[in-house]
C-alpha cells in the first residue's frame, strides 16, 4: 500500500487491497440519498408478482416515483444521484430503474447479516448425539457462525476455553435463527455446509463463484489421535483439508472425512445403501452405524487413508496431497 498524501482521499489511499473497480464502487456507495435509492428499488422486488413465468417483472420504479418514495425535491440532484448508480448497481428499463444483480446483493448482504435484531442464542439442546462419545450435544448462534458443542467430552477442536467442546462451526447469516427453532437452524446451516464443501472441492467458492484453492494439513506433531484435541494442532483429527478463496478472502478447514464424503457422496451412497443405510447429507451426524479410521500413508508424497466400514464391509479411500481420492477399494 502507497504512503498517502493530503491530496488523496481515503479510498484513494486503501484502493490497492480491493482495486480501483472495487473503490470506486465504494464511494458511490457512501451517500445516504444513493443508499436510499438501493433500499427503495428492494423494497419493490417481488418475484413472479405480476407474471408467474417472469421472475422480476414489475420491478422497475419510474424516475418520479422512485424520487417521491426516497423524499428528494430537487429533481436535478435526484438524477445526479441516480446516475452515479446506473451501471453498476442499479439497471435502467423502459418503465424506470430497477436493481441489477450487484444492486441486489449489497442490499441482500446488509439484510441477512445486520437486518436481524436477534444475533445470538444459546446453548440449546438438540436430538443429535456426539460423534465422538455419543452425549447429547447443544447447539448455539453467534458471531455469524452456528457452533455445535459436546455436554461431556472436548469434541474435534479446542482452540481456548471457549470452544471446548466443539464439534463444528459452521458460517451462518443471521437470517438462519427465521427457522425457528435449534433443531430447524441446525439442520439447515447442516445443509448449507454440506453444498459449500461440495462446490469449494470442485474448485469453486460457495459465496463468490471465484476459484477455490485446496491444500491439506497434516499436524507432524499429532498427539491424543482418540482422545481431547492435539495441543500442537487444537484439534482432534491429525489431517485436514484447507480450503482457500483469495478473492473473496475466506479460508475453511474442516476433516479428511468431511472433505472426501461430501464430494464423493455418490460412491459413498452406493457403499452404504446394500447395507440399509441411505444419508441425507453425507456427514457422520447423519450416518450413526458408519465406522471410520483415518490414517497418514506417507508425508512425501502427501497420502492418507480413509476407510468407510459398516457391519462386516469397508471401503478404502486413498487421498493425495491435492486433496483427490485417486485409489478406491471396496
Amino acid at each position: 500500500m502507497n504512503e498517502p498524501t493530503t491530496a488523496e482521499s481515503p479510498l484513494e489511499i486503501v484502493k490497492e487491497a480491493a482495486g480501483s473497480s472495487a473503490s470506486d464502487a465504494f464511494s458511490i456507495l457512501g451517500n445516504e440519498t444513493r443508499l436510499a435509492i438501493l433500499v427503495a428499488l428492494w423494497d419493490e422486488l417481488e418475484p413472479f408478482a405480476e407474471d408467474p413465468t417472469k421472475y422480476w417483472v414489475g420491478s422497475a420504479i419510474p424516475f418520479s416515483e422512485l424520487r417521491r418514495r426516497v423524499g428528494v425535491r430537487d429533481p436535478g440532484q435526484f438524477h445526479y444521484h441516480i446516475d452515479k448508480l446506473v451501471g453498476r448497481f442499479v439497471r435502467k428499463t423502459d418503465d424506470g430503474f430497477e436493481l441489477n444483480t450487484a444492486g441486489k446483493q449489497v442490499v441482500r448482504t446488509v439484510i441477512a447479516t445486520v437486518g436481524f435484531d436477534e444475533q445470538s442464542t444459546e446453548p440449546t439442546e438438540i436430538d443429535d448425539p456426539c460423534p465422538f462419545c455419543g452425549a447429547p450435544t447443544v447447539v448455539s448462534y453467534h458471531n455469524f457462525r452456528l457452533h455445535q458443542f459436546c455436554t461431556e467430552c472436548e469434541g474435534a477442536f479446542s482452540f481456548d476455553e471457549h470452544t471446548k467442546g466443539l464439534i463444528v462451526s459452521w458460517k451462518s447469516f443471521p437470517a438462519l435463527l427465521s427457522h425457528g427453532t435449534a433443531e430447524g437452524m441446525y439442520y439447515a446451516s447442516l445443509r448449507e455446509a454440506a453444498h459449500k464443501y461440495a462446490l469449494r472441492y470442485e474448485g469453486v467458492c460457495a459465496r463468490c463463484s471465484g476459484p477455490i484453492t485446496r491444500s491439506p494439513h497434516i499436524c507432524e506433531a499429532h498427539e491424543n489421535h482418540d482422545g481431547p484435541s492435539c495441543p500442537n494442532s487444537s484439534r482432534r483429527f491429525e489431517f485436514a483439508g484447507r480450503f482457500v478463496c483469495d478473492l473473496y478472502k475466506e479460508g475453511n478447514i474442516c476433516s479428511v472425512l468431511k472433505a472426501v464424503l461430501v464430494p464423493h457422496h455418490r460412491v459413498i451412497v452406493e457403499f452404504l445403501v446394500p447395507h440399509g443405510v441411505l444419508p441425507e447429507v453425507p456427514y457422520l451426524t447423519e450416518v450413526p452405524s458408519l465406522e471410520t479410521e483415518v490414517s497418514v500413508i506417507s508425508m512425501d508424497p502427501k497420502r492418507v487413508r480413509v476407510t468407510l466400514g459398516v457391519e462386516d464391509d469397508e471401503l478404502d479411500l486413498l487421498v493425495d496431497e491435492d486433496i483427490n481420492v485417486v485409489e478406491a477399494a471396496h
